[in-house]
């Protein structure tokens, strides 16, 4: 697992053409957005960003998991079936997609929607990207993410085609309730809190379970 670089939100200062369709998609699907109320108050998208973005993050230079089938399911976080990479979108040679994820989600028309659609303020905050990787054997107890960040998004990316790997949602630590699909591009997005359950329950992997996670965090 690696610790991501924090970095106040702001747009990235070198030269970085906003890819083609990138601002307009998120912001149609931030204001597009279903709100759900059970198990806790959250919002669905059925797509946040363009195919050729979730495209190009999905097939950034990564390495995954080893494959592995069969044997003991690995707990959240621990084991050699999950990858946590960091994306680096201020550096020189950070890759065009990260570049522009970071200009979008730390424009203030973004922020101003989420904090408008969520009714969290976001800023002020710092943005974090990561990159998460899981192989078949991997599974996460139910968690509530509580203090890890203001407000988190998640977001499917290929290579996986299998909408069955969506986040598992609970009404408590031991009551599980809902099982979102989850093709390329799906999202799920919450304010991390103490009724926040949420995880994954054991099931085939068929190849990879790629996911984006988009956090701002506070001060």
């Amino acid at each position: 697992m690696t610790t991501i670089v924090l970095g106040r939100l702001r747009p990235v200062s070198e030269t970085c053409a906003p890819a083609p369709g990138l601002d307009e998609t998120v912001a149609r699907s931030l204001a597009a957005a279903v709100e759900a109320q059970l198990p806790f108050f959250h919002l669905r998208f059925k797509k946040l960003l363009p195919a050729s973005i979730t495209a190009a993050l999905g097939g950034l230079p990564c390495p995954p998991p080893p494959q592995a089938w069969g044997g003991p399911v690995e707990a959240c976080g621990t084991g050699a079936r999950r990858r946590m990479h960091r994306l680096h979108p201020h550096v020189a040679d950070a890759a065009p997609a990260c570049r522009a994820l970071a200009r979008t989600f730390a424009a203030p028309s973004v922020t101003a929607l989420v904090s408008r659609r969520a009714g969290v303020a976001v800023a002020d905050c710092a943005l974090r990207l990561s990159l998460v990787q899981e192989v078949d054997g991997y599974a996460c107890e139910p968690r509530t993410a509580e203090g890890e960040a203001r407000f988190r998004i998640i977001v499917a990316l290929p290579p996986s085609h299998q909408p069955d790997l969506g986040p598992d949602l609970y009404s408590g630590p031991q009551t599980w309730a809902a099982q979102l699909r989850w093709p390329p591009g799906a999202a799920l997005a919450f304010a991390p809190a103490a009724d926040t359950w949420h995880g994954f329950e054991p099931r085939l992997i068929r190849r990879l379970r790629t996911t984006l996670v988009i956090d701002y965090v506070g001060g």
